[in-house]
């Protein structure tokens, strides 16, 4: 009885959700992207009334743009403003927000 509990209450945890997502990986940034991480990690940081944009990712799979605004008159106006920024240093593909506040 004993072995057969443990052996339920081990399937109930890998059945947990143990797969860690951080949070730059929920922004839709790439793992090699350590420029968008820490752009990302600044952006958390910042005052109401911001964004985080990011791209899609280049066909060969080594470019992704990203940019973020932040302390702006409204959330529309931050996610224009981030869009803007990742627009303008774009190497991959089309930027979209993934994060407003």
């Amino acid at each position: 009885m004993m072995k057969r509990l443990g052996l339920a209450i081990f399937c109930m945890l890998l059945g947990a959700d143990f797969a860690f997502t951080p949070a730059w990986a929920e922004a839709g940034i790439q793992t090699w992207n350590s420029g968008c991480r820490n752009i990302y990690k600044q952006y958390k940081q910042k005052p109401k009334h911001k964004a985080f944009a990011v791209s899609n990712i280049s066909v060969d799979n080594s470019a992704q743009s990203c940019g973020s605004s932040w302390a702006a008159s409204s959330k529309s106006a931050a996610e224009a403003g981030a869009l803007r920024i990742c627009r303008s240093s774009q190497v991959a593909g089309t930027c979209r927000i993934t994060k407003s506040e």
